[in-house]
């Protein structure tokens, strides 16, 4: 892990960047298994008393086997996206915490994600554990237009696992679902990347405000509730822990 965030941004000015690494055990068992704490649409914009269920994550990620947290996105509008940072991150939660960007996510501005870059960081990206690639892919569109473009990010996702070992697990978090079918292909107009064909395992997400798990071919999709609110579907309000990773279920052992 790094000194301080997940990313340094570039600028055309800089020549070169400087910056500290930290070794970090994630708590990784022998066969490469870790644990995650997923969450997401915590909207904290109107509501009070978060910092309950936030003790309760760190109390959790602390004593048990947690690697990191992922936030899929809609934190959100304006005031949830500066208040939220100091709410829940790596001191906070006793872990790194990674975050995507959910369509209120994307507010006023020069572009729609300018905001959330300036707190969190690359809208897209990715970061690998234990022989895991775990890639965070944003939210096509939301309020306001965002600077990326499906196409754009599909030529980015390309490259990026062109330097994926071959057979490695591939876990993307995306703020809504990515297929309603057993073919994962992510893109736009002119360019597009086919998930199933770089060994994807799992599809992460939020946005539909409930509880649901379920397999599309060779691919699992997981949607966790509202924390704080519970699902629309009446699940109750809650976060996720680390089916996701358990190798032997995605296959992956």
């Amino acid at each position: 892990m790094t000194d301080n965030g997940h990313w340094r941004k570039i600028d055309n000015n800089d020549s070169a960047y400087s910056f500290g690494l930290i070794p970090y055990n994630p708590r990784i068992s022998k066969d490469g298994s870790h644990r995650f704490i997923h969450l997401t649409d915590t909207e904290i914009f109107n509501t009070t008393g978060n910092e309950l269920w936030v003790k309760n994550i760190h109390d959790y990620s602390t004593s048990e086997p947690i690697s990191f947290v992922i936030h899929t996105g809609d934190i959100c509008y304006e005031k949830g996206l500066k208040e939220h940072i100091g709410l829940l991150n790596a001191k906070t939660a006793g872990v790194p915490v990674f975050y995507c960007i959910g369509n209120h996510d994307l507010v006023k501005g020069k572009y729609g994600e300018e905001l959330f870059e300036s707190i969190y960081g690359p809208s897209y990206y990715s970061f690998d554990v234990a022989g895991t690639h775990y890639v965070v892919t944003p939210m096509a569109g939301g309020d306001h237009k965002p600077g990326y473009t499906k196409d754009g990010v599909a030529a980015w996702l390309e490259n990026d696992l062109a330097h994926v070992k071959p057979g490695t697990p591939v876990i993307v978090f995306y703020h809504d679902i990515l297929s309603y079918t057993p073919e994962f292909v992510y893109g736009g107009k002119n360019k597009s990347v086919n998930l199933n064909d770089h060994n994807l395992k799992a599809n992460i997400y939020g946005h539909w405000h409930n509880n649901i798990i379920r397999r599309q071919g060779d691919v699992m999709t997981v949607c966790t509730s509202t924390l704080d609110k519970g699902g629309i579907d009446h699940s109750t309000s809650a976060y996720r822990y680390p089916l996701p990773t358990n190798r032997r279920l995605l296959g992956i052992a």
